[in-house]
């Protein structure tokens, strides 16, 4: 599997070419609402726009935020910005913080894949935060607290929430939003809920799904939608629960950016996955390496604030060599795991009482060893 388009600068960047072209990103942001309608979309290059002396942003960024394990995207066209989940609760300051730093005031769409908690939390944050034009969702419920924190602030600020359709396309500034799944419901995996886009700029496009699962890309194979992208976000934060090779092949892209945490606990990327990447020869961005990246594009071009690179290592061994340097380092008792917000407790602590079932969890392991799994320790009981 090879980088079809030879006209784009590469996975090396050129620092020159990227920063000229993030000054022409920097420009005037202009009001206008998320439009429903691909018509509406302008493809004109960012060298047009220089030449025509036009003080507007003129290229599609893509901001990929480090949130540990789990994911948020910021995507910006024209002043206009698509806000693509945010992170578990440990980060959702951090991505208020970034699109502060970014002057974001108002989130044209914000969309929330799906309700696992580290993709939510931070897409709460935000809409308490933000005035939001619109939140695309998919249509089922859940009992946890941050679902229901979700519903509360849609409620409370009568945002509008649109229901993904598969094919239907919204402009985003110059770009084209294309929903590629849910294709329909009752899933047994709230995982293949999730809300994948495919968004194009000129001729780049990136394709983003979210936490689904290999059957959600065999429905999106079959759905004859156009599945070839450049820039591929690997489902699921590279588990081998999604990229599948059949998906691989259909998108054909020359990057793949895996978000996930350093030694994570779910021992993410997945050998498997990295495999097949390294197999196709698709370099990656992993946000367990190299933090908060920005791609950039012109429409014809490709632009890295980072490099991709070949770091085709698993979670298995960054969790392996987590788990060994902790060991020997405290003695091993028995702790609650909230599941939910990633702290351990105390067996005694309040708080303990308040842990959904689906989230409470007791493990006989040291202190360190939580830590190094990627636990924080309750600020209540102070185990």
């Amino acid at each position: 599997m090879r980088c079809k388009k030879r006209k784009k600068s590469g996975w090396q960047s050129v620092h020159t070419a990227f920063w000229l072209a993030f000054l022409l990103c920097v420009g005037t942001l202009w009001p206008g609402a998320f439009a429903e309608a691909a018509s509406d979309v302008q493809e004109t290059t960012w060298q047009e726009e220089a030449a025509q002396g036009v003080e507007k942003d003129s290229c599609l960024k893509m901001h990929i935020l480090d949130v540990g394990q789990g994911l948020s995207l910021l995507f910006e066209s024209d002043g206009r910005y698509l806000l693509y989940d945010g992170g578990d609760r440990d980060y959702s300051s951090k991505v208020v913080s970034y699109l502060k730093e970014q002057g974001v005031r108002t989130l044209d769409m914000v969309v929330a894949s799906h309700y696992d908690a580290d993709h939510l939390n931070g897409v709460v944050g935000a809409l308490n935060v933000f005035e939001v034009q619109q939140v695309m969702a998919p249509d089922y419920e859940t009992d946890t607290r941050v679902y229901q924190s979700f519903v509360n602030i849609l409620q409370e600020k009568e945002i509008p929430v649109t229901r993904p359709t598969v094919g239907e396309t919204y402009a985003l500034g110059s770009a084209a939003v294309t929903v590629l799944s849910p294709a329909g419901g009752d899933y047994a995996d709230v995982n293949d809920y999730s809300v994948s886009l495919r968004i194009t700029y000129g001729d780049i496009s990136i394709l983003v799904t979210g936490d689904a699962t290999t059957l959600a890309e065999e429905e999106m194979i079959s759905s004859g939608e156009n599945l070839d992208s450049d820039i591929l976000v690997a489902g699921h934060h590279g588990s081998e629960s999604s990229s599948s090779e059949a998906f691989l092949q259909s998108v054909s892209p020359c990057v793949a950016v895996i978000s996930c945490a350093a030694n994570s606990r779910y021992h993410h990327p997945s050998r498997a996955v990295m495999e097949r990447l390294k197999e196709a020869g698709i370099p990656v961005l992993r946000t367990d390496r190299q933090g908060d990246m920005v791609v950039s594009t012109d429409g014809a071009q490709i632009f890295y604030s980072t490099d991709p690179c070949t770091d085709y290592s698993d979670g298995e061994s960054g969790a392996q060599q987590g788990e060994a340097a902790a060991e020997g380092g405290g003695e091993k008792r028995t702790y609650v795991l909230n599941l939910n917000s990633e702290k351990f407790h105390d067996p005694s602590c309040s708080s303990v009482a308040k842990i959904a079932e689906h989230n409470y969890e007791e493990i006989y392991e040291s202190r360190e060893a939580l830590i190094a799994m990627g636990y924080s320790p309750c600020g209540n009981c102070r185990p």
